[in-house]
């Protein structure tokens, strides 16, 4: 619970445990158990589940463009993906959580990039399997223009160190244009080069609504087990290593990701 509420205020620790409570009633339950909590989280970030009905379309486009998220998240940084869900909760029709990650201060270039591969994802993954994309992605836009200012601020592109005051609005849009571009089309081909985990997260997500971070990343395992794909002894010692690790933190996780499919 102190990982999953992480920055959480009073107040809000104090609606996850009333909001756990009562989804514990509502199944008739003696204890609160970890998917109360879990539901109960959800809430208090995201807010009630709301009755909109999606259309099999629009639920299929949601739920590829948060499995876009998560491919791409779990290639950037692994083990990072804690679950990807697939139901409206306030203005959110999707959402990917993550595990906690270590609490950083300073941020390299790369790092930067590769949240930035993330937030593009999604619609790269509308892009791949329907030919276009949705107004779905206008968050994680925002979020990468974002981080590609700080870039910029922090000297970090190909103008270097600069006063940004000083630099004409050309120079800067052309600038930006530049690195969503090859970081667009590298968020893609990550998508592209692992269609197939992709595909049968898919399947699992439409029947179920949610995806757990072990059957993602089962996922992972069993494709790259494939017939025709070698590995070397290190790989199977980090199998059998995160395997262990697995059992023995059983319940810990969950974090929210920032990226959601959102109604605009």
């Amino acid at each position: 619970m102190a990982e999953e509420t992480f920055g959480f205020s009073g107040a809000q620790l104090e609606s996850v445990m009333n909001e756990a409570a009562i989804y514990a009633m509502r199944d008739s339950e003696e204890l609160i158990t970890q998917l109360h909590l879990s539901l109960a989280i959800d809430k208090v970030m995201l807010g009630e589940k709301t009755d909109r009905e999606s259309t099999v379309d629009e639920k299929r486009r949601v739920a590829v463009h948060e499995l876009g998220h998560a491919v791409a998240a779990e290639i950037v940084s692994p083990g990072s993906v804690n679950q990807v869900v697939l139901s409206p909760r306030g203005r959110a029709l999707g959402y990917v959580r993550h595990n906690p990650q270590d609490e950083k201060y300073l941020y390299t270039k790369e790092y930067l990039e590769g949240q930035i591969i993330v937030a593009l994802a999604g619609a790269a993954a509308e892009e791949i399997y329907y030919g276009g994309r949705s107004t779905g992605s206008s968050n994680d836009f925002e979020q990468a223009l974002n981080i590609v200012q700080t870039m910029m601020t922090s000297g970090l592109t190909s103008l270097g160190i600069m006063n940004m005051d000083m630099m004409t609005k050309e120079v800067l849009m052309r600038e930006n244009s530049r690195i969503l571009d090859e970081l667009a089309a590298k968020s893609k081909q990550i998508l592209i080069d692992h269609s197939a985990i992709f595909d049968q997260s898919l399947d699992i997500l439409l029947k179920e609504e949610r995806l757990s971070g072990e059957q993602f990343q089962c996922q992972f395992s069993e494709i790259s087990l494939l017939p025709g794909i070698k590995h070397d002894a290190g790989y199977f010692f980090l199998l059998f290593l995160r395997a262990k690790i697995l059992l023995y933190v059983g319940y810990k996780k969950m974090y929210y990701s920032t990226f959601g499919y959102n109604i605009t």
